[in-house]
């Protein structure tokens, strides 16, 4: 199984509390893969004025590390900084300016924050990050808001597998976000009951 190249990592935002959760993530996965992070503002309104990016573009390894609440490398120096590229652009259809822009820079990877409503909240902030799952030509790693506990990190990650082989490409992208984040990968199959041995058809249903 060859592990997938990222060398350039998209990070759409709303300027939301939302997307600066997602933003840490993409940060400290730019620094891992020693990736550019392209930062992308969609300005629905015209006349919204232009964003002061100037902390995001210093944003160094040791304030990654920090938001995350993961151990700084031994290796790693605090000062370094992560190699960050800006682009504000006005458009109607923000789903389709993302796919757009991920296409022109060649992107590996897209992550962007999800808002996790329901309802007509779903309908109206969720359906651009579902567009961008649907659509884009690269993974997509979307991040939930944050929980009263603050800023995490991937501790588990499953992957869904349709056949035990050949092992599936996310699994690929699976395992590589697990390596970076030192975290566990399973892989699960969900199979009828009548393919399981005796007794084990009630683990099937759950």
């Amino acid at each position: 199984m060859t592990a997938p190249s990222i060398r350039h990592i998209l990070f759409p935002t709303d300027l939301s509390d939302c997307a600066e959760d997602a933003f840490s993530h993409a940060a400290f996965l730019a620094d891992c893969f020693g990736a550019t992070l392209h930062i992308l503002h969609v300005r629905e309104d015209p006349g919204f004025p232009p964003s002061d990016w100037s902390e995001a573009l210093q944003i160094t390894v040791e304030d990654v590390a920090a938001d995350l609440g993961l151990p700084l490398a031994p290796e790693a120096d605090p000062f370094d900084l992560v190699d960050v590229q800006h682009t504000e652009v006005e458009s109607r259809d923000v789903a389709a300016a993302i796919l757009h822009h991920a296409a022109a820079i060649e992107a590996d990877l897209i992550v962007m924050g999800t808002h996790g409503r329901t309802g007509l909240g779903r309908a109206v902030m969720g359906s651009i990050a579902e567009a961008v799952v649907r659509h884009a030509r690269c993974p997509v790693f979307t991040v939930g808001p944050a929980s009263e506990r603050g800023p995490w990190a991937l501790t588990h990650v499953l992957v869904a597998v349709q056949e035990a082989n050949p092992v599936p490409p996310q699994a690929a992208w699976a395992a590589r976000l697990a390596q970076a984040y030192g975290a566990r990968i399973d892989l699960l199959r969900v199979v009828p009951p009548s393919l399981l041995a005796s007794g084990a058809s009630d683990a099937a249903r759950l």
